[in-house]
């Protein structure tokens, strides 16, 4: 009984912890893809204004 009692609960421990690594790397994917929005956005709004800049 004490043996599938381990198996049981190194079993848990073991998918609790592949579970919280993917939410670390999915939460790592959003930021990076956050961080890439913004930069995009960035050069788009930087783009703008160096079009409009160049008109007289």
């Amino acid at each position: 009984m004490l043996k599938v009692k381990y198996a049981y609960d190194t079993h848990t421990v073991r998918k609790q912890a592949a579970l919280a690594e993917q939410a670390r790397l999915k939460e790592q994917a959003a930021k990076e893809q956050e961080s890439k929005a913004k930069s995009i956005k960035n050069k788009q709004d930087n783009s703008k204004v160096n079009h409009n800049k160049s008109k007289p």
